[in-house]
């Protein structure tokens, strides 16, 4: 993920609605899960440890998935992502 991870927050960052940005905690600490309003719309960003990349979901934990980031996407390929939201 250090190939597009600050791509990414950026687009995150830029896309959000203000004051949504939301991220979860356990015990104290970041529990890799972020939660966003885009357009109204809430998505929740994880990162899956056994495969490295990042699952965008519709919605909460349970959502669709929307989009699965990696190091194999480029900046145009994040841009087409969050168009779509």
């Amino acid at each position: 993920m250090d190939e597009v991870i600050y791509t990414l927050w950026g687009l995150i960052v830029s896309n959000a609605d203000e004051g949504t940005i939301a991220i979860r905690t356990y015990k104290g600490n970041p529990a890799n899960v972020l939660s966003v309003n885009i357009k109204g719309k809430k998505y929740t960003f994880t990162y899956d440890h056994s495969s490295g990349k990042i699952n965008i979901l519709e919605g909460n934990l349970n959502g669709i998935l929307k989009a699965t980031v990696s190091n194999s996407n480029n900046v145009a390929n994040l841009k087409a992502i969050f168009a779509g939201f």
